[in-house]
């Protein structure tokens, strides 16, 4: 399992409709943030490759992503500095795989959840 709801559980007080809330909000923005991502790393575009990132840390840290959320903060503070450049693919990817099972996990606790 790569996501972790006990702290978005706890935020939500155990109000399982804000829970869900989230996880739906937390899947329709993570392809928002592959492309921004992706855009970045094509045009080389750091300053926006560390903004996404700062967004995209926020979001996985909710979720309970927390080794995601911590290479997100590298990558954004690395990418506003427009510095170590060559390991911006290899978080990007890691990124791309953790969400692609964090999107599973959460469609499956979701559906679970509305049965």
């Amino acid at each position: 399992m790569v996501t972790d709801l006990t702290y978005l559980k706890n935020m939500a007080d155990g109000n399982e409709d804000i829970v869900l809330d989230l996880i739906h909000i937390f899947i329709d923005q993570v392809d928002e943030f592959r492309d921004g991502m992706q855009k970045g790393l094509i045009e080389k575009d750091w300053q926006m490759l560390s903004k996404v990132a700062h967004k995209a840390k926020s979001s996985v840290a909710v979720m309970g992503m927390k080794d995601m959320a911590d290479q997100l903060k590298n990558l954004e503070l690395n990418s506003m500095n427009g510095i170590n450049t060559e390991h911006y693919n290899e978080i990007v990817n890691d990124f791309f795989e953790a969400c692609n099972e964090a999107v599973i996990e959460l469609k499956k606790y979701s559906s679970n959840k509305n049965n």
